[in-house]
C-alpha cells in the first residue's frame, strides 16, 4: 500500500476518532459522577458528613457533562445538516442541464451543458460523476480517460462521504491550527491517492498537469 495512501487512512481515522471522542469523554465522566451520586447506604453511613458534601455535587457533574453531551451532538448535527445542504444545492444546480447520463466501470456518469472545464464526483452512499462538456471538448481521449479514472476512484472510496464526516470535524474544531492543518493535509492526501490510480499504466504523464 502507498504510504500516501496509509496517511490518508491514518487522518481518516483520525478525524472520526476526534469528533467522538469529546462524546464519550463527556457521557463516560457523566455517568462515573452520577454512580457517584447514587451510592449505596453502606456508602452513607461510613462516610456520614462527607456524603451531604460529595454526592449533590456529584449529581450536578454529572447533569452537566449530560447536557454539555447534547450541545455537542446538536452542533455536530447542525453543522452536519448545513453541510449536507450546501452539497444539495451544489448538486441539484449542476444537475439541471444534464445531457447524457451513462455508466463508467460501473459508476454513474453524467455530462452537464457546463462551461467551465470541471470534473467532479457527488453523492455520499450512490456516488455520481459529474464531467462538464467544455471538459469532455477539451482533453484528448487519454486525458480524458485520466480525469475519469481520478473521479472513479473518488467514486469507489465513497470520498464524497469521507469529506462530510472530516469538513464537519474540522468545522466544530475549527478554532484548533493542528485540526484546520489535518483537514489541509486530508484533502491532498485524497487528491494524491486519486491521481496515482489515475496515472496508472499513463504513458504521458505531463498531459495531467
Amino acid at each position: 500500500m502507498p504510504s500516501s495512501r496509509r496517511s490518508f487512512i491514518g487522518l481518516t481515522i483520525s478525524s472520526i476518532f476526534l469528533g467522538i471522542l469529546p462524546i464519550v469523554i463527556l457521557f463516560s465522566t457523566g455517568s462515573y459522577f452520577r454512580s457517584m451520586a447514587l451510592q449505596t447506604d453502606t456508602w452513607k453511613c461510613s462516610c456520614g458528613a462527607i456524603e451531604m458534601i460529595t454526592h449533590p455535587r456529584a449529581d450536578t457533574l454529572a447533569t452537566v457533562l449530560y447536557l454539555l453531551g447534547g450541545v455537542w451532538i446538536s452542533w455536530v448535527i447542525v453543522r452536519t445538516a448545513l453541510t449536507l445542504t450546501r452539497q444539495i444545492h451544489q448538486i441539484a444546480r449542476v444537475r439541471t442541464r444534464v445531457l447524457r447520463r451513462s455508466l463508467y466501470r460501473g459508476v454513474q456518469l453524467e455530462i452537464v451543458d457546463w462551461p467551465a472545464p470541471y470534473a467532479m464526483t457527488v453523492g455520499s452512499f450512490r456516488p455520481t460523476i459529474i464531467l462538464s462538456r467544455a471538459t469532455e471538448l477539451t482533453l484528448s481521449p487519454s486525458e480524458l480517460t485520466a480525469v475519469l479514472d481520478h473521479e472513479l476512484h473518488h467514486a469507489r472510496r465513497r470520498d464524497p462521504l469521507l469529506t462530510i464526516i472530516v469538513s464537519v470535524v474540522a468545522q466544530c474544531y475549527g478554532f484548533l491550527p493542528a485540526v484546520r492543518q489535518m483537514l489541509e493535509r486530508w484533502t491532498m492526501l485524497r487528491e494524491i491517492t486519486a491521481d496515482q490510480a489515475a496515472t496508472n499504466g499513463y504513458t504521458d504523464r505531463r498531459g495531467l498537469a
